[in-house]
Parts: structure tokens; C-alpha cells; sequence
């Protein structure tokens, strides 16, 4: 189970989300039709469901946010609302530049400490 926390706190599967956004929205942007869109939210019930369900996620940002800065240690306003009030870029964008869980980085050390220092019965 270590293996899947290393995972998705990993800096790596950010890069990876966020090609796979920028990808899908630059696709959407060029090729989609808005006039279709805005006729299948009003007559669609699953489009117009999906629309609000990524305006009510985006709002939820902000609280879930806010929780892993503080566990990670990262404690900026200015940061904090640059990444909550852009959706989708902005979190993909945290997901790339947040720092490792305050429990990796002793993890490491504890695992540091015990290379350098054998320990020595008595």
C-alpha cells in the first residue's frame, strides 16, 4: 500500500493530469461547438448534471486546499487563492508544485539517520 500513498503524492501524476487536461481542453476548444453545448445543456439532463457538477467541485477547492497546505507545511494566502480561484488549472498546477507530506520528509531522514548510524547493541 506504500507504493499507491508514494503514488499520488507524487509530482509525477500531476505532470501526468495535467497534460492529459491541457490535451482534452485545447481538443474541446478547437473543435467543439458552443452553440450545440448550450442546446444539449438546456434539453440534456446528464450534460447539464455534469456542467454543475464541475462548478460545485470547483467551489470545494478551497476547503480541501486549504487542508493539504496545511499538512504539507505550505503556508500562503497568495498562493492559496491563485490555485482556488482558477478551476482545473489551478489544482493541476498544485498538484505539480506541492511540496512532499511533512510524514514523507521524516520518513526519509529517520531512513537517512539509520544509513549513516548503526545501530549498536548494548
Amino acid at each position: 500500500m506504500d507504493w499507491w500513498l508514494r503514488l499520488h503524492n507524487s509530482r509525477w501524476l500531476g505532470a501526468g493530469l495535467s497534460v492529459g487536461a491541457i490535451a482534452l481542453s485545447v481538443y474541446g476548444l478547437s473543435q467543439g461547438d458552443w452553440a450545440d453545448f448550450g442546446q444539449q445543456w438546456q434539453t440534456s439532463r446528464f450534460i447539464h448534471v455534469m456542467s454543475l457538477d464541475f462548478v460545485m467541485l470547483s467551489l470545494l477547492v478551497p476547503a480541501l486546499l486549504g487542508d493539504d497546505m496545511a499538512r504539507r507545511g505550505w503556508q500562503s494566502p497568495v498562493i492559496f487563492w491563485a490555485i482556488a480561484l482558477v478551476p482545473l488549472f489551478g489544482p493541476l498546477v498544485y498538484l505539480c508544485l506541492r511540496p512532499p507530506l511533512v510524514i514523507d520528509r521524516v520518513t526519509a531522514l529517520v531512513q537517512e539517520g539509520e544509513n549513516e548510524m548503526p545501530i549498536q547493541n548494548p
